[in-house]
């Protein structure tokens, strides 16, 4: 019996030690609006943890249809821009601070298109 409680409050001291470890924090970072359509664009960032890495996730969110996960771009942490282009792709640029470059990294341009949430 004393073994048993000796394991269950183990678990509990590293499950109280390490959850800090696994916590991941999705932010939204800009909503975009599709104008004639019924749904929006949420960007998130994603910060990393011991197992997932940072990333940009690109969301379609709908009332009727909830959100739906269009990409997860893993290299980038800042959105520098983007735009809407003839309401069938979203232009986005992205950047990663983190880089070994650092600032003399540049941005890179990606184009989505919207087609699939149709």
């Amino acid at each position: 019996m004393k073994r048993m409680l000796g394991y269950i409050s183990l678990s509990m001291l590293l499950v109280s030690c390490f959850s800090p470890l696994l916590e991941v924090d999705r932010r939204a970072i800009a909503n975009i609006p599709v104008p004639g359509k019924d749904y929006k664009i949420v960007i998130y960032y994603i910060s990393g943890n011991a197992t997932v890495q940072n990333c940009m996730q690109v969301v379609a969110s709908s009332k009727d249809k909830g959100e739906h996960v269009l990409e997860n771009y893993e290299r980038y942490n800042t959105l520098e821009s983007y735009r809407l282009v003839a309401d069938s792709s979203l232009m986005l640029v992205v950047g990663d601070s983190i880089s070994y470059l650092g600032s003399k990294s540049k941005p890179d341009t990606i184009f989505l298109p919207l087609k699939q949430i149709d």
